[in-house]
């Protein structure tokens, strides 16, 4: 698992120039983007694909939490310094739950109504007039954009539910990766994940 976080890291450059049908999506958790501010000691990186058929391929990688994993979510759609209900229940795809440490991948289709939270999928048919499943599939992807080519829908973020922090100990608040990443950004997200990794291997 680890291994493959890495490639998609290492070749996401590739990947994303290589179609328009293909977007990068990456976070970087943290206690200090938890709203109020948390002091955890966890840190994490998180890679997503969106491919404009609807399908997500999401990949994180977390380590060093203060206490157990109770939850984890997508969220969406709220601004940097507000809070969002939930939008994707990441526990009910697998996600690992009692542990400071772990790895998890999925590939969601965003089109399906199924993998939403209710509340999310009623809140969209309220807020858009005559929404489809695209809108719901639209509000998750194009809040990850970071308002870049979807302006006013705020921003989706990963979400981790610790023991000792009920209310959320680590938020990754995703960003669209747009055109090359410069090396220095690509060798500090490798170098960070490897750094997660060894880690998770000592443990």
């Amino acid at each position: 698992m680890p291994v493959r976080l890495l490639f998609l890291f290492v070749l996401s450059v590739g990947f994303v120039q290589g179609t328009h049908a293909t977007q990068y999506f990456y976070a970087l958790p943290s206690g200090s983007q938890v709203v109020p501010t948390v002091d955890s000691p966890g840190t994490g990186l998180v890679s997503a694909f969106h491919d404009l058929d609807g399908t997500l391929d999401v990949d994180i990688a977390f380590s060093g939490l203060s206490s157990a994993v109770t939850s984890a979510q997508i969220r969406c759609c709220a601004t940097e310094t507000t809070s969002a209900g939930v939008a994707i229940d990441l526990v009910a795809a697998g996600f690992p739950i009692g542990v400071t440490s772990g790895n998890f991948s999925h590939l969601f289709d965003l089109n399906d109504l199924g993998i939403y939270n209710p509340a999310f999928v009623t809140e969209t048919y309220n807020i858009i007039p005559g929404a489809t499943v695209f809108d719901v599939h639209y509000r998750v992807a194009g809040s990850m954009e970071r308002n870049i080519i979807a302006p006013g829908l705020g921003v989706a973020y990963l979400d981790i539910q610790t023991t000792l922090h009920p209310e959320g100990e680590l938020r990754g608040n995703f960003s669209l990766q747009v055109g090359v990443p410069e090396p220095a950004t690509l060798m500090l997200l490798s170098c960070g994940l490897m750094g997660i990794c060894a880690a998770r291997r000592r443990r």
